[in-house]
């Protein structure tokens, strides 16, 4: 009997507790919900209310242009990860992983638009790229991806040669003055 009187305090307790309504059909779940005047933000994060809505929004925004730009970065899709990590970052400025994720993708979008040329000439000559001063041979530059006019100078003599330069590739075209064009190479 002290048995069944315990039961049924306790089936009073929880109807109170949870708001019994008689329209519930048996065995349907209620949705409790409790709400919290001061809820714990952690640290760093925005207040509740309109002011804080948008921040956590402006947040949310900013961390899924981070998982975005690791996919492109794994899809080797520099540039647009450098764009995204600079959104992220606009809103994390703190976050040195991912300023170093955004420093290896510029260089790495870089490289995707330019490649190396080594120009050497027999005697030491003028470099003419595209009809561009660009210093003395031996001469290592960083040229766009594309075809080049190459050009050397030196003595009163002067030799022409045409490069396509491709992207993460190093390149090296020899030119002799004292005789004839000698060889272009490619290299990986």
């Amino acid at each position: 009997m002290l048995k069944i009187k315990c039961l049924g305090a306790l089936f009073i307790v929880l109807v109170l507790a949870v708001g019994f309504t008689p329209e519930a059909q048996a065995g349907e779940i209620q949705e409790l919900q409790i709400s919290d005047p001061q809820p714990d933000h952690g640290a760093g994060e925005a207040p509740w209310g309109p002011e804080g809505a948008a921040e956590r929004e402006r947040r949310r925004s900013a961390k899924l242009d981070y998982t975005q730009a690791m996919d492109q970065f794994n899809a080797q899709n520099y540039e647009a990860a450098v764009r995204l990590l600079q959104n992220y970052l606009a809103v994390f400025p703190g976050d040195d992983q991912a300023r170093a994720f955004q420093a290896k993708a510029r260089s790495l979008a870089r490289s995707q638009r330019h490649g190396r040329l080594k120009v050497t000439c027999r005697p030491q000559a003028e470099v003419f790229i595209d009809g561009q001063p660009r210093g003395r041979t031996p001469a290592e530059l960083e040229l766009p991806v594309g075809p080049h006019e190459v050009e050397v100078r030196a003595l009163g003599r002067s030799q022409t040669g045409h490069v396509f330069v491709k992207p993460r590739t190093s390149h090296a075209i020899q030119f002799d003055l004292q005789g004839r064009w000698l060889e272009e190479e490619v290299a990986k």
